[in-house]
C-alpha cells in the first residue's frame, strides 16, 4: 500500500471516530415532486419528512433559485454547502463542485438554504441525470462534530420536472422590478406618448394580463412641487397612458390614478410615473442667493434624469436674472454665477455641457415692476428653456 492510500485510510478512520453524521432523504415510497406557474413564475416542489421542504423557484426574469425550508428546530451553524452525489445505481461518479449556500431568516417564518444561479441550475441538471444534491453543515456538540446532510430525490422527479421545464418556456422574459416605478417621460406641454414608451407599456401591458391579481397606479414625477400646472397635464397624461393600456386589452378598472404616490410602497401593484418639464424648468431667488434650496435641487435631479433619458439631443439655454437693486455689472454677475451654477449642477448629474448654454440678463430684461418689493422678488429668477 502506498503512503497516499495509508494516508486515505487514515482519514477515513479518523472520521469514522470523530463525525456523526444526520441524513435526511425521503423514502422510496414517499418521494413526490410537484410543479406549478404561469407567465411569471414556476416552481417545483420537493417534500424532505422529518425536515422541511424543498423548492426550484423560477421568476420572470430572474435567475434560477433552489432553497431548502428547515421545519425543524436546528443549531446554529457558521457554513454551508451543497453538491450532488452519485446514486447507488451509478458505476461511475464525475468530479464533485461544492457551492457556498446563503441562509435566509425572516420573521415569522422558516430558515431557508439558498441557491442561486450557476449553483441552482448546477443541481437541476443533477437531478435529470439521476444524481443526488445534497445540503450538508455541521456544527460541534462537545468531543463530536455532528454533520447534517439532507438530499433530494431523483425518484418520481422526471414528470414533474417536464412540466417545469413548459413552464420556464413560456415565461416573460422580465420580471416585476424591470417595470417596476418606470417613468413616462413627455414633451412640455405635450401628453404624446413616444414610440420608447409604448414599449415600457407593452411590458406592462403583457405583465398585467398574465397576472391578474395586480392594478397599474400612475402618479406624477413632480407631485411635490408641480402645483396646479402639473395636476393639469397630469390628468390629461394619464388619460393617455390609460387609452394605451386599454388598448392592449388591459381592464380598464385595473389603471388607476393616485397623482402622489407613497414612498415605500409595497409590490402588489405597478407603479407608474408621468412626467414632464413644464414646472422644473423656472426658479426664483432671495436677494443675495446664488445656489438653489433642497426644494429646487430636487426640481433638478428630476430634470437632469429628463434630458439625460427623453429629451437628448436639443439646446439647453439657462437664462438668469436679477432685480435692480444694486450696481448693474453686479447684477449682471450675479446672474452670471446663477445660470453657471445650474449648468454645472446638471452636468454633474450626466448632462453634457456642450448642450447647455448660459445667458446672464442682470436687471436688463424685468418681467414685473422693480418698484415693490413682490414685483423685485418675481424678477429674480433663472428659466431653462429646451431648444429642439
Amino acid at each position: 500500500m502506498n503512503v497516499r492510500r495509508l494516508s486515505f485510510f487514515i482519514s477515513l478512520l479518523f472520521v469514522a471516530t470523530s463525525v456523526s453524521a444526520r441524513v435526511f432523504q425521503a423514502p422510496l415510497h414517499q418521494s413526490e415532486w410537484s410543479a406549478s406557474g404561469g407567465k411569471t413564475l414556476c416552481r417545483l416542489r420537493h417534500e424532505i419528512p422529518r425536515y422541511g421542504k424543498a423548492a426550484f423557484r423560477l421568476a420572470a426574469g430572474e435567475p434560477l433559485t433552489l432553497s431548502l425550508a428547515v421545519e425543524r428546530t436546528e443549531p446554529d451553524f457558521v457554513e454551508a454547502r451543497i453538491s450532488h452525489f452519485p446514486s447507488k445505481w451509478m458505476h461511475s461518479s464525475s468530479e464533485n463542485r461544492f457551492f457556498p449556500v446563503q441562509t435566509e431568516i425572516k420573521p415569522g417564518k422558516h430558515k431557508k438554504l439558498l441557491v442561486r444561479g450557476d449553483a441552482a441550475e448546477t443541481m437541476l441538471a443533477a437531478l435529470v441525470e439521476g444524481r443526488i444534491p445534497t445540503f450538508s453543515y455541521s456544527w460541534t456538540n462537545g468531543a463530536v462534530n455532528t454533520e447534517t446532510r439532507i438530499s433530494l430525490s431523483a425518484v418520481n422527479f422526471f414528470q414533474p420536472y417536464d412540466e417545469f421545464a413548459a413552464c420556464r418556456q413560456q415565461l416573460l422574459p422580465f420580471s416585476h422590478k424591470d417595470i417596476q416605478d418606470k417613468v413616462i417621460f413627455f414633451d412640455n406641454n405635450s401628453k404624446v406618448i413616444n414610440s420608447a414608451s409604448k414599449q415600457t407599456l407593452d411590458f406592462i401591458s403583457s405583465y398585467l394580463k398574465a397576472l391578474e391579481t395586480k392594478d397599474v397606479v400612475m402618479g406624477s414625477e413632480a407631485a411635490k412641487y408641480g402645483g396646479k400646472t402639473d395636476k393639469k397635464w397630469f390628468d390629461k397624461r394619464f388619460q393617455a397612458v390609460k387609452a394605451e393600456l386599454t388598448k392592449r386589452g388591459v381592464d380598464a378598472k385595473r389603471i388607476k390614478p393616485q397623482y402622489q404616490l407613497a414612498q415605500n410602497q409595497d409590490n402588489q401593484n405597478i407603479h407608474l410615473h408621468l412626467y414632464g418639464p413644464e414646472t422644473s424648468r423656472y426658479f426664483g431667488y432671495h436677494r443675495k442667493q446664488i445656489n438653489v434650496g433642497p426644494k429646487s435641487k430636487s426640481r433638478l435631479n428630476k430634470l437632469a434624469r429628463y434630458l439625460t433619458e427623453h429629451f437628448t439631443r436639443g439646446k439647453i439655454v439657462i437664462s438668469a436674472h436679477t432685480d435692480n437693486v444694486g450696481k448693474r455689472h453686479a447684477n449682471k454677475e450675479k446672474s452670471r454665477k446663477r445660470a453657471a451654477y445650474i449648468r454645472d449642477y446638471l452636468k454633474n448629474r450626466g448632462v453634457p455641457s456642450e448642450r447647455m448654454v448660459i445667458k446672464a440678463y442682470g436687471e436688463t430684461k424685468p418681467r414685473f415692476s422693480n418698484r415693490g418689493r413682490e414685483g423685485q422678488a418675481r424678477n429674480r429668477r433663472a428659466y431653462i428653456e429646451l431648444v429642439t
